[in-house]
């Protein structure tokens, strides 16, 4: 009987630790004209969307980027949170920069719930125009508490009604 006992709380505890993943999209519109060797800052900041501290795992960044290509070669360099290659990058001329978060600015992310971005004119003028952050997150689904607490409750109930028996 203990056994028995012993393998319904293991396959319980393994049910309800179960989650789903939720998707947060933040949008900045930066608006901005970078001219040349000059750079912009903007922040994505989630605490505006209930975001969780800790419940990023994964996320991508997509930013709008217009030139009017009156020089060669133009080129804008992003540093996401800090410059440690992590998630940075180049484009040339016209074009959109769209790229997966790397581990380093997932971590920052999750740290505060604020992304810090730089995009910097390494040879020409730009105009930065939206730039939209969406983030993955690991949030507990509900039925599983319920089925946690559940699960808890009844396992008290039944050391209880054994005590009283006995």
């Amino acid at each position: 009987m203990k056994a028995l006992k012993a393998l319904f709380c293991v396959t319980l505890l393994s049910i309800t630790t179960s989650a789903f993943s939720g998707v947060i999209v933040d949008t900045v519109d930066v608006n901005k004209d970078i001219g040349h060797w000059s750079y912009t800052k903007y922040v994505h900041d989630l605490s505006d969307h209930d975001f969780i501290l800790g419940s990023a795992i994964s996320g991508s960044l997509a930013i709008s980027i217009q030139d009017d290509n009156d020089k060669y070669f133009e080129k804008a360099f992003f540093i996401i949170e800090k410059l440690d290659f992590d998630s940075e990058g180049w484009t040339y001329g016209q074009s959109y920069y769209d790229d997966e978060l790397g581990i380093n600015a997932i971590g920052e992310l999750n740290k505060d719930g604020q992304l810090r971005i730089k995009i910097a004119s390494i040879w020409g003028d730009f105009k930065v125009g939206t730039s939209v952050l969406t983030v993955i997150t690991e949030v507990p689904e509900p039925a599983s508490l319920a089925l946690f607490t559940l699960g808890i409750a009844s396992l008290f109930g039944l050391r209880r009604r054994k005590n009283i028996t006995a």
